[in-house]
């Protein structure tokens, strides 16, 4: 047989079985992400309020961050900016919480719908008028 066989064949095989194995991988960290923040939820109640604001809010701003491409890696991204603002009020939590606090808040947002875009956002810009005594007055004044 010839070698080009045998690398089809291994080909296709892997093409069968990579994308449930990686799937069943990812289930099963959501999985543990979830039990340890349920874990330090019922541990430290205060604490993991305070995380889960941090993280909502640090997931908000990657997303608009990364919608204009001023950042590539939203999630290294929230969960810095989260242990950051940790850091400064003294509070040590292992990272592997507070990015379960960030997936948790990822989800939160994907499961109500929500897409936060950059170019999606419209600011409603309202003319300066000039109270300058120098400014003209207008002919139906």
């Amino acid at each position: 047989m010839d070698s080009s066989f045998w690398v089809d064949l291994l080909e296709k095989v892997l093409v069968l079985v990579i994308p449930p194995i990686a799937a069943s991988l990812v289930a099963m960290a959501v999985a543990l992400f979830k039990k340890w923040w349920a874990e330090f939820q019922a541990a430290k109640p205060d604490i993991a309020d305070i995380v889960e604001k941090l993280a909502a809010f640090a997931v908000e701003a990657a997303e608009e961050l990364g919608a204009s491409q001023l950042i590539t890696d939203k999630k290294e991204y929230a969960i810095a900016m989260v242990e950051k603002w940790l850091a400064e009020k003294g509070l040590a939590i292992d990272v592997d919480l507070i990015e379960s606090a960030v997936e948790a808040a990822v989800f939160e947002i994907m499961h109500e719908g929500r897409e936060i875009k950059a170019a999606s956002i419209k600011r409603e810009v309202k003319p300066v008028v000039s109270e300058s005594k120098y400014a003209r007055p207008t002919k139906n004044a």
